[in-house]
């Protein structure tokens, strides 16, 4: 039974799975600064862009994310034709009307994928944020919000470029996105 739908999909069917896993992937832990870049355009000035976007190294994972998105495309495309193509071969060109769809599948995935290290970096950023609104309130010192901001930008670009030097942005950013050692804040009003 198992060998039957194997040959019926002829392994033709599994190479857009692969395809759409391996950019799904490629968005999420290689071509992420393209998403952060626009995020920085944006006015979010804390965002921070890897010191690897700054080289040649840029251009290859544009290039690749193109074309590993195309190729996704093009084979999903010629899957659903082949599909469409066995239960009416005379409708196999069906098939293409699949290609817009995909085309916006690939748009979605990549959006979706590529702001999971844009997601981590805001929870570090508002991490740092409240670490700092803490000291200042620990200490007497009344900031206010602009000088606060700029400086939790400030040291959370320094920490991420020294974990980046050392190998570890995204173990960091995992990390200090899911931890649970957030400061209270002091001058909160109490709930009762």
């Amino acid at each position: 039974m198992v060998m039957n739908w194997l040959d019926v999909f002829n392994y033709l069917f599994w190479l857009p799975i692969v395809f759409w896993v391996g950019y799904f992937f490629f968005a999420r832990y290689v071509a992420y600064p393209i998403t952060l870049r626009k995020f920085l355009r944006k006015g979010e000035t804390w965002v921070y862009i890897p010191q690897w976007w700054k080289t040649k190294k840029a251009f290859w994972a544009r290039f690749f994310s193109v074309t590993i998105s195309l190729f996704t495309i093009l084979f999903s495309t010629l899957c659903a034709c082949w599909v469409i193509g066995l239960v009416s071969p005379r409708h196999a060109l069906f098939g293409c009307l699949f290609f817009p769809i995909f085309v916006l599948l690939s748009v979605f995935v990549f959006r979706r994928s590529s702001k999971f290290v844009y997601s981590l970096q805001r929870s570090t950023y508002f991490l740092f944020y409240r670490r700092m609104l803490h000291n200042s309130q620990k200490n007497g010192r009344v900031m206010n919000d602009s000088d606060l901001r700029s400086r939790t930008s400030w040291e959370l670009q320094r920490t991420l470029l020294r974990t980046e030097k050392s190998g570890r942005l995204l173990h960091y950013l995992f990390s200090a996105a899911k931890t649970k050692k957030i400061p209270k804040d002091l001058y909160a009003e109490a709930v009762l």
